[in-house]
């Protein structure tokens, strides 16, 4: 929250960035991937102020409830 303090987002563009970040995770699990690392450090902002989750190191990738993969490479 620090970031935010100093820079002083408005109301409406804060609003965008967690609708951002829930379309984020929505994708994420259709795709059928947990990212278990959610936290405002693995979210980076755009040059347009758009969200980015990253760091994908702890994530899984489900399939019919079972684990198949332990993790997702890439950030």
């Amino acid at each position: 929250m620090h970031f935010f303090a100093e820079s002083q987002i408005d109301w409406p563009s804060l609003c965008r960035i967690f609708e951002g970040v829930a379309q984020g995770i929505h994708y994420l699990h259709k795709q059928h991937i947990v990212h278990m690392d959610l936290k405002p450090g693995n979210i980076l902002l755009d040059s347009d102020m758009n969200p980015r989750i990253i760091d994908f190191e702890l994530s899984i990738v489900l399939k019919d409830d079972e684990i198949i993969e332990d993790c997702v490479i890439g950030t």
